[in-house]
């Protein structure tokens, strides 16, 4: 440590790391002038021991962040929380995703609203069709999403009810109804962007083809 490097340091008792600059030695310690704060215009100066001191503090602000996609903007999360959120579903649920997603419930909610989809945007709902398998996915990621958010914190009242869903005893509740809104929405929104490639992308043969069809 230096005279002019700007340092992190926490005391006994601090709730946080607080920001400083060292000024020079005081003894067997580092005096340390503060930052100011809305009620403190002069910034403090401390004499701090150097256990007390950090020098590779990186503020969470700066920190990289591996994110894992979501579905629009706004919707990315870190890898680690959405981790976080996997484990705490698996505890609750007493069930894997694998599982939760295999549900008929699930099933039935997804064949039903892919089904529609893609009936009237002209997608055949087969496998073998790439924009099938393209709205599937969207679905089933946006689905996953949702599933982890909604059950990592709802109440166990919640979660009740919707493993009565999972299991046929009831026919809805918040939690899948959270759940397909979420993977409705993020298929909607990929056909949405395929119907605007396509209205960007066709060109005159494009519709030579269809004239002579």
């Amino acid at each position: 440590m230096k005279p002019g490097q700007t340092i992190y340091f926490k005391r006994e008792g601090d709730i946080r790391r607080l920001k400083g600059t060292i000024i020079g030695q005081e003894g067997d310690g580092w005096k340390v002038c503060g930052c100011r704060t809305a009620r403190c215009f002069f910034p403090p100066e401390f004499i701090l021991q150097a256990h007390e001191i950090i020098t590779d503090h990186i503020p969470s602000k700066d920190r990289p962040r591996k994110l894992e996609a979501g579905h629009g903007r706004g919707l990315c999360i870190p890898a680690a929380e959405s981790i976080r959120r996997k484990e705490i579903v698996t505890a609750r649920l007493g069930m894997s995703e694998a599982q939760v997603l295999q549900a008929r419930a699930i099933l039935e909610m997804r064949r039903r609203t892919l089904g529609k989809l893609a009936a009237s945007n002209g997608i055949a709902t087969t496998r073998e069709d790439f924009d099938f398998e393209e709205l599937c996915s969207e679905h089933l990621v946006a689905t996953l999403a949702a599933l982890r958010s909604a059950t990592s914190k709802a109440p166990d009242a919640e979660l009740d009810e919707f493993r009565a869903c999972l299991d046929g005893k009831a026919d809805d509740c918040r939690i899948m109804k959270t759940i397909a809104r979420c993977g409705r929405t993020a298929a909607v929104r990929y056909l949405k962007a395929r119907a605007d490639y396509r209205r960007t992308h066709v060109g005159i043969s494009d519709h030579e083809r269809r004239l002579a069809a």
